[in-house]
């Protein structure tokens, strides 16, 4: 096998290394909203507050407060890409 083959294979292999740890990624990143969402609906559901990390100290909000920050955040900026992408959301995000 020549070199330039050998080196385009490698190059391949790497490519699609690549992709299979993005996927990887996306995946357990997806797993993370759907735990947050879930812990959320949980606090929600029982009336309780959730404590979160704000500037430096342990600051304790509704459900209903992680909720709108939740989906007027991260998780609408993590949509975008999802969309973008045409990537499937679970329905339990509300976004799907």
């Amino acid at each position: 096998m020549s070199l330039e083959r050998q080196l385009s294979d490698e190059a391949k292999e790497q490519a699609a290394l690549r992709r299979k740890l993005h996927r990887i990624n996306l995946l357990a990143e997806k797993a993370m909203w759907e735990a947050v969402a879930g812990v959320i609906e949980e606090h929600r559901q029982d009336g309780h507050p959730l404590a979160i990390w704000e500037d430096e100290k342990v600051v304790w909000i509704s459900a209903e407060e992680a909720q709108q920050g939740f989906d007027q955040g991260s998780l609408a900026r993590w949509g975008r890409v999802l969309k973008a992408r045409k990537t499937v959301l679970p329905s339990t995000w509300g976004m799907g």
